[in-house]
């Protein structure tokens, strides 16, 4: 297709002179700009949390309704890729950061903002500033909201295999789900936050971080806390072992009871089993250097048992 030589003419006269550069420049990169800028309010009420925006801005009902709807039927598509962090516990962990000082205590604690001594219902992760927070299992947002100690918080219930609990999540800068909405195992929830004088809502917090609390019980108002790690974390593996004659049986407790693997020299070699337990057998006269170890979390592993068979 020719191109109208007046056009091009035109085209250099444009880029000839710094002024027209100039002209040509703005032409281009306000609209892009202001594309961007659309882009990133769109996305803005996507992401944040509703009582957030109602907090904020006077919405009438019609636009609260409006954002409610576009939130449920496009959100989903901005949410944080699912990550299963299984570090050999029951349940996964809801954080890709390691547990802080302040962990479960019945027992009355000292709290570093209120200055006084009452019970921590929950523990403490150390992550990165506004890093993902997953749910530990399968279940069903329960409630979120907003509270002077929380700060932005978030419930979950959980019903696993007959195992009836909640899950909550404090100190949160951001809610990635809905009140009602089925999540996974593994979804990215919330943001972590409680940043003061940074975070909109960081509740009673010294600085960011997460508090994770299990409680167990088919209804919130008579669920009762236990200490998340019972939950989260490995159950250690244990062995025991018995000789006969070349032969050494070993009986394996704790772990996911998804596999084990044994070792008979120190667990330079290693042997599957989904049973707990196992046996060595047509064995020489000699030490032999007992250990095992969960199949799926192998930094799960026992001590190490002597036997001697003679």
């Amino acid at each position: 297709m020719a191109i109208n030589p007046a056009l091009i003419k035109a085209a250099v006269q444009i880029v000839s002179t710094e002024k027209g550069r100039k002209g040509l420049l703005i032409a281009i990169f306000v609209p892009i700009g202001i594309l961007m800028l659309i882009i990133c309010v769109i996305f803005y009420i996507l992401t944040a949390p509703f009582q957030f925006l109602t907090d904020t801005y006077s919405l009438s009902a019609d636009e609260q309704t409006a954002i409610q709807n576009a939130q449920t039927d496009y959100g989903f598509y901005l949410i944080p890729e699912n990550k299963v962090l299984d570090r050999g516990g029951l349940f996964t962990y809801p954080t890709e950061g390691t547990t802080g000082t302040r962990g479960f205590s019945p027992t009355p604690v000292h709290h570093p903002v209120l200055g006084i001594s009452r019970p921590h219902w929950g523990q403490d992760f150390n992550t990165q500033w506004h890093s993902n927070v997953y749910a530990i299992a399968d279940g069903q947002v329960y409630n979120m909201g907003i509270s002077d100690e929380a700060g932005m918080f978030l419930v979950l219930y959980h019903d696993v295999n007959g195992k009836q609990f909640f899950t909550r999540y404090l100190h949160l800068s951001a809610i990635h789900v809905h009140q009602n909405s089925r999540i996974r195992q593994g979804d990215a929830v919330a943001s972590e936050g409680g940043e003061p004088g940074k975070d909109m809502y960081p509740g009673t917090s010294t600085g960011h971080h997460l508090h994770f609390e299990v409680r167990v019980g088919s209804t919130y108002s008579s669920a009762v806390p236990v200490d998340p790690k019972l939950y989260i974390d490995p159950v250690p593996i244990e062995i025991s072992c018995s000789s006969g004659k070349g032969s050494i049986k070993v009986n394996i407790a704790g772990g996911k009871d998804r596999g084990y693997e044994v070792s008979i020299d120190g667990g330079i070699t290693w042997i599957g089993t989904f049973e707990k337990t196992y046996t060595f057998s047509s064995l020489n006269s000699g030490s032999y250097s007992i250990v095992a170890r969960d199949w799926s979390y192998q930094d799960n592993i026992s001590k190490v048992s002597i036997v001697s068979l003679n």
